[in-house]
């Protein structure tokens, strides 16, 4: 009797644990349960092996019918196998979702698996996540610490039930977590509704803004139900790059208010509005979230077009935050931008006495034009606006990032950067998203400052908190206008610590103090 009950005790503790590693195992980590998937229009994939009729395109295509095979007609090609997304352009990157082929085939699925993360292409390092997959055809997910990036590596060491040398898959998606780093800092908004309660609560619009949940914005209902579609303006107070939009409805309990069919749209000036995306979400009280292609805008507008259970015409919501490709400065990381850095470029004319002198700077650019045109990283610095740096183009085009290193000889405080892009009407080179970095000696570097430059040829100013430096890395992330990936300057100079502060005026364009 006593061997009987140790053996029934036993088995019943091997249970539990068996029970509780199923669980432990699909559940998300607490810190990524609120992940999104990001939207993939525009993305490109490649596959180190596809059988025709299976192409990698497939794992893009929203449709769970469709998949990615690994050649398997007339020979197959063995392991490992990879899968390479590039999203053009650099998000805020948390964890990757994979959902095995749907047609009651298992031949495929992902056994042991790698992810890698790369902001070039080329450069890739060591594995973001590393595991195994079940061999099932249930959704899959990996998690990491954020990193912005723009390519996302998928390599398989092993197919699930080792049936073979096969890899396949129905959709891949790219996760980011907007409770960390994807959103825009809001301590500046300005933020306008339609329709709002004053009488039988305080349902300001500004509830909604305030990372109080206890909290939200409710539109009219105490004396009349204003109807259906409502809308709350976001003024972001200046330009940004903004890629998606997350809603929480109230968490009290009450159903009624909740948002069902809903657009967003943006605009650069508050007048001229264009729809990037819209949808329909649950009638339940969890975090929603939708992304789009990024857009650069200042305004974004959020309608609800349906109460999400048709149950009256008010609208609720406890937090709306807008995601941005950028670091929210709440949530600075310890290496990442300092909390004074600026993102977005600022329209300034700097004169002589701003600039540190540059008679005994040595440059150096990761990439240099020299077949085809002289065109060395010094002359950038020479001071003649004739001349420009330029990345290779004639022999091969490499590809982006660039950058441009300025060794100051000496350690000087260093408050912004300004950057000339070539006047001869070419308009190929520009730079479009960029990141400063400083350095004390070359190997250490801090980011002070990230953006993005608008397509033309005007002088572009970016100030950041003052530095102590002597060495400063100017990488360009993008062309302009997505054109090609090589990048001139004419001139590029630094901005003296004691340099007179920008200001904004009240309305039109910021100035410099005199």
């Amino acid at each position: 009797m006593f061997r009987l009950r140790r053996a029934l005790a036993l088995s019943f503790f091997i249970l539990i644990e068996f029970y509780a590693n199923i669980r432990t195992t699909a559940d998300p980590p607490p810190n990524t349960s609120n992940a999104i998937s990001l939207n993939r229009h525009g993305w490109t994939v490649v596959a180190d092996s596809a059988q025709p009729g299976n192409e990698a395109e497939n794992i893009l295509d929203g449709h769970h019918h469709t998949f990615w095979h690994t050649s398997w007609d007339p020979t197959d090609n063995p392991m490992p196998h990879s899968i390479t997304i590039d999203m053009k352009d650099n998000y805020n990157v948390h964890g990757l979702s994979y959902l095995p082929r749907q047609d009651d085939q298992d031949n495929g699925n992902i056994g042991e698996y790698s992810i890698y993360l790369s902001a070039d292409g080329t450069t890739w390092g060591s594995p973001a996540a590393t595991g195994t997959w079940e061999d099932d055809e249930n959704l899959k997910y990996a998690y990491f610490s954020g990193n912005s990036i723009r390519y996302v590596r998928l390599i398989i060491q092993s197919e699930a039930g080792g049936r073979g040398s096969w890899a396949s898959a129905a959709e891949i998606e790219v996760l980011s977590n907007p409770d960390s780093t994807g959103c825009v800092s809001r301590k500046m908004w300005v933020v306008k509704a339609d329709s709002v309660e004053k009488i039988g609560e305080e349902g300001h619009a500004k509830n909604a803004f305030d990372d109080d949940p206890n909290t939200y914005w409710h539109t009219e209902y105490y004396r009349n139900e204003s109807p259906l579609p409502h809308n709350i303006i976001i003024d972001l107070r200046d330009v940004a790059l903004v890629y998606g939009l997350t809603y929480l409805p109230r968490n009290d309990g009450v159903e009624k208010g909740r948002i069902g069919q809903f657009t967003v749209e943006y605009s650069k000036n508050g007048r001229t509005w264009n729809t990037v995306v819209t949808g329909q979400w649950a009638d339940d009280a969890t975090l929603k979230s939708t992304t789009f292609t990024p857009t650069t805008a200042r305004f974004v507008r959020f309608t609800a077009l349906t109460e999400a259970g048709d149950r009256c015409s008010y609208i609720s919501a406890a937090e709306i935050n807008v995601l941005s490709s950028k670091d929210c400065s709440k949530n600075r990381r310890k290496h990442g931008p300092s909390a004074g850095a600026e993102k977005i470029d600022k329209v300034c004319n700097p004169d002589a006495n701003d600039y540190l002198p540059r008679d005994k700077w040595i440059v150096k650019g990761d990439s240099v034009e020299k077949v085809d045109d002289e065109a060395h990283a010094k002359k950038a610095i020479d001071g003649d606006l004739n001349t420009y740096w330029h990345t290779e183009y004639y022999r091969k085009e490499s590809p982006l990032p660039h950058n441009i290193i300025i060794d100051l000889r000496d350690m000087a405080p260093v408050h912004g950067l300004t950057y000339l892009p070539r006047n001869d009407g070419v308009e190929k080179g520009r730079i479009g998203h960029f990141k400063i970095e400083c350095s004390k000696n070359g190997r250490a570097w801090d980011i002070v400052a990230t953006g993005q430059w608008a397509d033309d040829d005007t002088l572009k100013c970016t100030t950041f908190t003052p530095t102590t430096a002597r060495f400063v890395r100017l990488t360009a992330l993008t062309e302009a206008g997505n054109r090609c990936s090589y990048i001139s300057a004419a001139e590029i100079n630094l901005l003296s610590a004691k340099a007179p502060a920008i200001h904004r005026r009240k309305h039109g364009r910021p100035k410099i103090s005199s």
